[in-house]
């Protein structure tokens, strides 16, 4: 059940968050589920304003008169009214302000603010505090602001971004593509790094899938967990099916490669997806799932918001 005090997110943002994010969902029946995941898009409650007040960052910083905007937001920089400016395009800073909370049942897990999109000209601040520098993504920027986030549906985070781009006839943020998104992350503190999961697929008489994952435990004492690889049709029937233990220590990661094994073609099984499993006695604390690689000797890096 999705918490009412999660409506702070548009509900409609919240349900497509939920189907397309790379969260615990559609579980086998054998497998329980650990505390609340989340993948959210994050777009819409945004405030913006054009200026060089530095007080921005600060929460306590009034903001009822910004302007409400959805992100990716694009805007010209010769435009009239609100958004308009005396000065030569890039030489005011354009600021960025959210306000949402998050129910207390999250504590515990790891938060994150996922950019795609070009951030490379921008600052963020969570309760007035630098976020300094983002982990570079495939497609973007994220950022984990577990630490200096206040859990509780009475607390009030304040994100603020201080956007800068160079000299430009038209500014965008996040940046680039046409994909451009904001994400919000809640993932259990032992998980994949999705950026960093790799299939490949062999051609030979015995062909097989090796997949390369890495494994991040944000706790303060290491851990076992059961690292599954599930092969499914197009049937919807798991067709193969790998696991093992392994043992990561606290505050680190791990590499971990795997083979899983590929039904014959003239089986009538024929592969689509790929679901990997982290448990941890018995319970699932993430997932991913991706498409299963075609052509003849097929390998693909995956990403996943």
């Amino acid at each position: 059940m999705i918490p009412k005090q999660l409506f702070p997110f548009r509900f409609r943002d919240l349900l497509l968050g939920l189907l397309v994010g790379c969260v615990v969902g559609n579980l086998p029946a054998e497998h329980a589920t650990a505390p609340p995941t989340l993948t959210t898009r994050f777009e819409n409650g945004w405030l913006f304003q054009r200026g060089q007040d530095e007080t921005a960052r600060f929460p306590e910083t009034q903001d009822k008169h910004w302007r409400k905007v959805t992100l990716p937001h694009d805007r010209e920089l010769s435009a009239s009214g609100p958004e308009a400016s005396s000065q030569a395009p890039g030489h005011l800073p354009d600021w960025y302000r959210k306000h949402f909370s998050l129910p207390i049942e999250y504590k515990g897990q790891q938060v994150y603010l996922r950019f795609v999109g070009d951030t490379s000209h921008s600052r963020v601040w969570l309760n007035g505090h630098d976020l300094g520098l983002a982990t570079p993504t495939a497609d973007g920027a994220e950022y984990n602001i577990t630490r200096r986030f206040r859990f509780g549906n009475g607390s009030d985070n304040v994100l603020a971004i201080r956007h800068s781009p160079p000299g430009a006839t038209v500014d965008s943020f996040p940046g680039d593509g046409p994909s451009r998104s904001v994400w919000l992350k809640i993932r259990n503190p032992i998980h994949l790094l999705t950026d960093h999961v790799t299939i490949s697929r062999s051609s030979s008489p015995t062909a097989s899938l090796k997949v390369r994952t890495v494994l991040v435990n944000h706790r303060e004492t290491d851990a076992t967990v059961t690292l599954e690889h599930a092969l499914y049709s197009t049937a919807g029937q798991r067709i193969g099916l790998a696991s093992q233990p392994v043992h990561i220590g606290a505050g680190t990661s791990t590499d971990q490669n795997h083979r899983l094994k590929i039904p014959p073609l003239d089986s009538g099984q024929i592969p689509e997806r790929i679901r990997i499993t982290v448990l941890e006695a018995g319970q699932v604390i993430d997932q991913f799932e991706t498409n299963y690689p075609t052509g003849p000797a097929a390998s693909a890096s995956l990403t996943a918001h």
